[in-house]
């Protein structure tokens, strides 16, 4: 897959886009984010898991990848 680069300025319009996004991501085995704190990955699984049609009621499963030295 050739890599993209979207640009959103605030939380509304990162939900925006992974909802938008969601169809093209629906049989992904995965989806990796990486970002800083505050760069908007929480709000793009918000918007994700939205676009795939899971609600407040629904599970998810969240990785976070920690480097040990």
């Amino acid at each position: 897959m050739e890599e993209q680069i979207y640009i959103t300025h605030n939380v509304q319009e990162t939900e925006d886009l992974a909802k938008a996004l969601a169809p093209q991501l629906k049989n992904a085995p995965a989806v990796a984010l990486y970002g800083g704190l505050g760069m908007g990955k929480t709000a793009f699984t918000r918007g994700l898991a939205k676009g795939l049609g899971y609600n407040e009621n629904n599970r998810l499963s969240l990785v976070y990848k920690y480097n040990a030295n």
